[in-house]
């Protein structure tokens, strides 16, 4: 397959180059920093940003892509489904 991008740099801003399933979890980091985290399923999500000192909770609908670099994704309290990371 031809990369037209393959020479480029990647950015916050650049097309994601990977996907990954998330699973919430209380006390465990995200394996991988996303650029931007995909909603599969409406609900709220308990999250840490990357350089916040604190969780805060975000009403997301099903199909919505927030441009959040979360480093936790909290099970406790997080109802939001089929989340996907992108990096």
């Amino acid at each position: 397959m031809t990369d037209r991008f393959g020479n480029y740099g990647d950015s916050v801003i650049a097309p994601a180059r990977e996907a990954f399933a998330i699973v919430p979890n209380d006390d465990t980091a995200l394996a991988v920093l996303p650029k931007a985290l995909l909603i599969g399923e409406a609900g709220v999500m308990i999250l840490r940003a990357l350089e916040s000192d604190g969780d805060v909770a975000i009403a997301a609908l099903a199909g919505q892509l927030l441009p959040i670099r979360a480093t936790h994704v909290r099970a406790s309290s997080t109802t939001a489904g089929k989340i996907v990371g992108l990096a």
